[in-house]
Formats: C-alpha cells, sequence, structure tokens
C-alpha cells in the first residue's frame, strides 16, 4: 500500500515534493516490468523533481533511509543517478548529498523497452524449437 504525505506543516524551503497518482501509475507500471518498488519509486521521484536530499526523497517518497540507499545503489549500477555534495555556505559539517537522475526518463524507458523486447525475441526462439521437438 501506498501512503500519500501532506507537506502541510513544513517550511516552505523544506517543503519537499511528494508523489501525485500520475507518479503512483508510472510506479505501479514499472513493477509490471519488473523493476524493485523502490527503485521505481525513486525513478519517479527524481524524474519529477530533478534533484533532491536524502532528506527530501524520505519525505516525499515516504522510504526509509536505507531502502532509498539500495535503490540507490542499483540506479548507480546503471549509471542512471549522480550524486553530488552541497555545502551550505556559512555551515559547519558534512556536506549534503544531492541526488538527481543522470539521464531523462525517457531513457529509462527506452532501457526497459529493449529488455522486454530481448526477452519477447528469446522467448519466441523458444516456442519455435518447441513446436520443432513437438513435430518431430
Amino acid at each position: 500500500m501506498i501512503t500519500y504525505i501532506d507537506a502541510g506543516d513544513v517550511m516552505e524551503e523544506d517543503k519537499a515534493e511528494i508523489l501525485n497518482i500520475k507518479d503512483f501509475e508510472a510506479i505501479e507500471i514499472l513493477k509490471r516490468l519488473g523493476v524493485h518498488r523502490n527503485v521505481a519509486i525513486l525513478i519517479a521521484y527524481l524524474a519529477k523533481v530533478n534533484e533532491a536530499s536524502l532528506q527530501k526523497i524520505e519525505y516525499g517518497t515516504n522510504m526509509k533511509q536505507h531502502e532509498i540507499s539500495i535503490a540507490t545503489r542499483t540506479l548507480y549500477r546503471n549509471d542512471w543517478i549522480r550524486i553530488s555534495d552541497h555545502k551550505k555556505k556559512g555551515k559547519k559539517g558534512q556536506p549534503t548529498k544531492i541526488y538527481s537522475l543522470c539521464i531523462p526518463l525517457n531513457e529509462v524507458v527506452n532501457h526497459f523497452e529493449n529488455v522486454k523486447m530481448k526477452e519477447a525475441a528469446r522467448d519466441m526462439e523458444n516456442i519455435k524449437k518447441l513446436k520443432m521437438i513437438a513435430s518431430s
């Protein structure tokens, strides 16, 4: 089950985007294509906001830090995500990591289209082999 989050109590400069119905439709389609739920949510969220800190991703997606970390690794292996450091002026401490998709969403869609086409071609080849075996 997916939970909607109300951003009403957050200060304006810290307000995080939240996923809407259209985003959840995209997530469900990605899941049907075999994409892990958290990876699908992260793709949809980053496609919507362009870039976000870990805290904003947590708030906007209702995912926990370790879920985001695992999903990020999957995107990183595919070279789909960029992680950069952002240090606020006058602030001490570690810089905030900013996450963004480094390819457009349509390229992600094209990737899954190509994967499914290869799977379909392999399945059709196997069906042909089975028909040859069955007819002999």
